[in-house]
């Protein structure tokens, strides 16, 4: 288990840990260097927008690190669909309070590689996260924190 960084860069005052898995097919694993950009709440359309257990519209993340609630599909699917609507990052918000899950499962069903790195928030964080997003642009750097152990986090 791996801790990844992060920073929040706009609006000041908000931040998060989160949690990646490294066994999960979800790759690739983070750098030191990351990617930085604005979130963007998802939007699917259907039941439980913010779940993406549907697919996205076309280019409906261009460019910007996905904020995905935990629901009922898989972590691969959701990380998929952003992905393919041009996300260049996934957040995964956990769905029940306390420590994100140990893991992101795989989906063996889906074979399209995953080109974009995924990591998961506590639903505190999360909400914290969502609820800056209705009112700021939420900037954020996903990294890999080489100064922090593997396992040696808060959760």
């Amino acid at each position: 288990m791996t801790v990844s960084g992060h920073k929040i860069g706009a609006p000041k005052g908000i931040g998060a840990l989160v949690r990646r898995d490294e066994g999960l097919k979800l790759r690739p694993i983070l750098t030191g260097g990351g990617v930085t950009g604005d979130l963007l709440l998802a939007n699917d359309g259907v039941g439980t927008v913010t779940d993406g257990c549907e697919p996205f519209s076309a280019g409906f993340f261009t460019g910007k690190i996905a904020v995905i609630d935990r629901g009922v599909c898989s972590f691969k699917f959701k990380t998929l669909g952003a992905q393919n609507a041009g996300a260049i990052g996934v957040m995964i918000v956990n769905n029940v309070a306390g420590a994100p899950a140990p893991g992101m499962g795989d989906d063996a069903t889906i074979v399209t590689p995953i080109t974009i790195p995924t990591v998961m928030l506590t639903q505190a964080d999360g909400t914290t996260i969502k609820t800056s997003m209705l009112s700021n642009t939420v900037n954020a750097k996903l990294f890999l924190d080489a100064t922090q152990r593997a396992g040696a986090d808060r959760f």
